[in-house]
C-alpha cells in the first residue's frame, strides 16, 4: 500500500499547458470536487490526455499529494496542496504515465513538484 496516495472525481478547469526544460508537455489545471477545487499538474501523455478532454470534462485522477510553500515577497509564505497526476481516467479510458528510467520502465517516478503558486 502507497502512503501518499490521492484518488478522486470531478470535473477540470483551468487548463493552462507548459513545456518542461526537456521539452515534455505538462499541463497544470484545477479538478473540481463538490465545492472543492484541487490545484493538479501532470506530464506527458497523461497531460495530452487531459487536454484532448478539455475544460469541464469529467475524469477521475490518481497520484500524489504535496504542500508547496514560497516566499512572494520577503516575510510572507503562501502555502498551496497540490495533486501530481499519475494516471487519469476519461470516459472509461486510462492513461498512465511511465518515463524510461535506465532502460527500464518504471511507473513510480518522482519529478520535482511546481513552486510557485496557484496560476
Amino acid at each position: 500500500m502507497e502512503k501518499n496516495k490521492v484518488e478522486m472525481t470531478g470535473q477540470v478547469s483551468r487548463i493552462r499547458s507548459i513545456s518542461t526544460k526537456k521539452g515534455t508537455s505538462m499541463v497544470k489545471f484545477f479538478i473540481n470536487v463538490d465545492q472543492y477545487r484541487f490545484l493538479c499538474v501532470a506530464f506527458a501523455g497523461v497531460a495530452d490526455a487531459i487536454q484532448a478532454a478539455g475544460e469541464g470534462a469529467e475524469i477521475g485522477v490518481s497520484g500524489t499529494a504535496a504542500i508547496n510553500s514560497w516566499q512572494p515577497e520577503p516575510g510572507q509564505w503562501r502555502n498551496d496542496f497540490q495533486l501530481s497526476c499519475w494516471s487519469v481516467e476519461i470516459a472509461g479510458t486510462v492513461v498512465s504515465y511511465t518515463k524510461e528510467s535506465k532502460g527500464q520502465q518504471n511507473n513510480r517516478t518522482a519529478i520535482p513538484s511546481y513552486c510557485g503558486g496557484p496560476f
